[in-house]
């Protein structure tokens, strides 16, 4: 099993539903493994503080736990 799939398997069984996330650079060695772990949902957000708040908008309103990921770092180069 893959590093990628095995985080996103583990969230999943931690009964996470929502991955909120900016696609680019370091997160897309996951977007295969997203879209194959089934029970997970990605949201596409424009910005990674656009995305940590929508989690956690999410995990107010639900009362689960809100996933993110994003990039290292702000205005980081992905090459």
């Amino acid at each position: 099993m893959e590093t990628t799939s095995y985080i996103l398997s583990a969230l999943r069984d931690e009964k996470i539903t929502h991955v909120f996330l900016v696609p680019g650079g370091l997160i897309d060695p996951f977007l295969p493994a997203l879209t194959a772990t089934s029970g997970l949902t990605p949201i596409v957000a424009a910005h990674e503080g656009g995305a940590a708040y929508m989690a956690d908008g999410y995990a107010r309103a639900s009362g689960r736990f809100g996933a993110c990921m994003a990039m290292a770092a702000p205005a980081s180069p992905t090459w």
